[in-house]
């Protein structure tokens, strides 16, 4: 039992440190983990559980095309990484807010094409009920359009603000302090998402009729932490 103990005593013992560092000796730096935790829980989670749910449900589109939104959000993820060098050179994290809000502003465009992309086959049905079934999946490609680079460009722009907080933790933590605090940001970080996942699940059941709204509410959340 004690052997069995003595790693959860341990684990126990780190937490503890860097908590006693982030709130005492780095406020700042406190302030940056809550900013993480609540873009995972509000925009984060959007992005997984909101993805495939707007593509395959409310769209109504093939397997085939959620998989080329999936590589949308690594590409953006591969592009804000490749472009971090030279967009945060001069900026660090006081200018990194500016990536925030493009991320977050990236869901206004989303917002804006599943309300297009739906109501425009609804009302052309309702006007035109000849018309051909042709031009409303176009309608709603157009929406799955818009929806890929908001997607591309929203995970890069969030790539590009977890490098630069990244960075201003090592810069900000003590070397023998370095490994706990970064566990300890992980931690709260990573159990902020199932919470918003659970979130978003629940809007997205609850507004199967509008599911613009629950992006809309996604967008307006972001932007009061960004």
């Amino acid at each position: 039992r004690e052997d069995g103990g003595a790693p959860l005593a341990a684990v126990g013992r780190d937490l503890r440190d860097a908590g006693r560092f982030l709130i005492r000796e780095q406020p700042g730096l406190l302030r940056v983990l809550a900013l993480i935790a609540l873009i995972n829980l509000f925009l984060s989670a959007l992005f997984l559980v909101g993805l495939p749910y707007l593509i395959k449900i409310t769209l109504g589109l093939s397997s085939q095309l959620y998989s080329f939104a999936e590589a949308a959000l690594s590409l953006g993820s591969i592009l804000g990484g490749m472009l971090s060098g030279a967009a945060l050179g001069r900026t660090g994290l006081r200018g990194a807010w500016r990536f925030l809000l493009g991320t977050a502003l990236s869901l206004l465009p989303i917002t804006l094409a599943l309300v297009l992309g739906l109501l425009q086959p609804a009302l052309m049905w309702a006007c035109f009920p000849a018309a051909e079934t042709v031009t409303c999946l176009l309608a709603l490609l157009a929406a799955y359009g818009v929806i890929l680079a908001a997607v591309l460009a929203g995970m890069a722009c969030a790539m590009l603000f977890s490098v630069a907080a990244q960075t201003y933790l090592q810069r900000a933590t003590p070397p023998h302090l370095l490994g706990k605090v970064a566990a300890f940001v992980s931690a709260i970080s990573t159990c902020a998402m199932p919470l918003g996942q659970a979130l978003y699940g629940v809007l997205f059941e609850a507004f199967q009729a509008r599911v613009w709204v629950v992006v809309l509410l996604g967008l307006a959340a972001s932007l009061a932490v960004a």
